[in-house]
């Protein structure tokens, strides 16, 4: 019970970086564009982290890490990329909805690849916790466009991020080492996007866009997939992407205090029901078992 409860709370601590994770992200595009953004929250990473970790390794483990991290990032990157394209054909409320189905996406995938049977308690907590989601979004989700497919196309790319990650906790790793070595590969992978975006003016940066920037490089990027990396050891596949939608209450709560938006009666419901659906798979849910390799 001590092992689940840490990695409840490493899934919190997740949960409200990537919460503030949204108000991060509106201060940054004040200066910065949505590539802009996500190559250089990896790539400050890489730089600023990668020398130290490397000149600790020995060429075997260099390659070991280097190795290992690489299906992730593929996976987040392709989460992130889908996400970003599929937002400029549909609206943050319907592409915040249809994202949330990798909760989902994931006990199906846990069926179907590693033959994992998944309780119907469980599943009841995924519906009601879908039901706290469509509230929180306003319940404003109309007939579906490109867009929507390109958003759940994220969703698909996020579930096996969850999942490849569950896989590789099962590891004895440094997973603050991995995360480092996982936005190296979204360093390099992104590099070509950096390219088709104009020229970055330094003299016009606001310095709220700098504040928002580094909240999603060093908070966002490198503390938050460390805690997921850390407690998806105890935590199934499953269970850890039904308490990240905690990051939903959270980000309207910061979006409230820090950006002004307005909840609506409907959104405060729908953040409680996510709340109580999160405690009630914390109380209900199995202490992670090794399962195999998929």
């Amino acid at each position: 019970m001590n092992r689940k409860l840490n990695s409840v709370l490493e899934i919190l601590l997740a949960d409200i970086f990537w919460g503030f994770g949204f108000v991060a992200t509106t201060w940054s595009l004040l200066s910065f564009s949505l590539f802009q953004s996500l190559y250089l929250r990896f790539t400050i990473i890489a730089v600023v982290t990668l020398p130290f970790i490397v000149y600790q390794m020995n060429k075997r483990d260099f390659m070991k890490y280097l190795k290992i991290a690489f299906l992730p990032s593929l996976f987040l990157i392709g989460e992130i990329f889908f996400q970003i394209l599929g937002l400029t054909y549909t609206t943050p409320s319907k592409a915040g909805f249809i994202t949330t189905l990798f909760i989902v996406i994931v006990p199906i995938l846990e069926y179907l690849l590693l033959k994992k049977t998944i309780s119907r308690l469980h599943w009841f907590w995924v519906l009601l916790s879908l039901i706290g989601t469509y509230f929180i979004v306003g319940g404003e989700i109309s007939k579906i466009n490109s867009g929507d497919l390109i958003i759940f196309v994220s969703a698909i790319f996020a579930s096996f991020h969850i999942m490849t990650i569950g896989k590789i906790s099962d590891l004895n790793l440094d997973f603050f080492k991995l995360n480092i070595f996982q936005s190296f590969w979204g360093c390099l992978l992104t590099l070509p996007l950096f390219f088709f975006e104009p020229v970055l003016e330094i003299s016009n940066i606001q310095t709220k866009a700098v504040i928002g920037l580094m909240s999603l490089t060093f908070g966002t990027t490198l503390l938050a997939f460390y805690f997921q990396m850390r407690a998806q050891r105890t935590i199934s596949s499953s269970t850890a992407s039904l308490l990240f939608l905690l990051e939903s209450p959270l980000a309207a709560v910061f979006s409230f205090y820090l950006i002004g938006e307005q909840m609506i009666w409907l959104q405060i419901l729908g953040c409680l029901i996510v709340i109580l659906s999160a405690i009630g798979v914390i109380f209900t849910s199995e202490t992670k078992k090794n399962d195999p390799v998929f």
